[in-house]
């Protein structure tokens, strides 16, 4: 099933398998108009945008791994998708996880 953004739906049970398909999440993320912007504003609701559904313990550690997400705002989130002006500023994700960590 595809998702509104065009993105064929994929869910994640497991952190480990985020971690191994951050390619293709980054990818997702710059391929959504204002991803970048979108990601920092509601994280959760991006993925769900672009079709990743989290299980409960890939969403426990996503949720561990970006301590952010408590405050993050629905409306900012709504805001930014509706926009139709042109941005004056770019959010690159390059990355999502950190490496270092052990």
């Amino acid at each position: 099933m595809k998702t509104t953004c065009g993105f064929e739906a994929r869910r994640f049970d497991t952190f480990e398998e985020l971690v191994a398909n951050e390619r293709l999440l980054i990818g997702r993320i710059a391929q959504t108009p204002n991803g970048g912007k979108l990601f920092f504003s509601n994280a959760i609701r991006l993925l769900e945008l672009i079709g990743v559904e989290l299980g409960p313990e890939a969403r426990r550690r996503f949720e561990e791994e970006f301590p952010f997400l408590e405050t993050t705002s629905c409306a900012a989130f709504d805001a930014i998708r509706a926009s139709s002006l042109t941005q004056q500023s770019r959010v690159r994700i390059r990355g999502l996880f950190d490496r270092r960590k052990k």
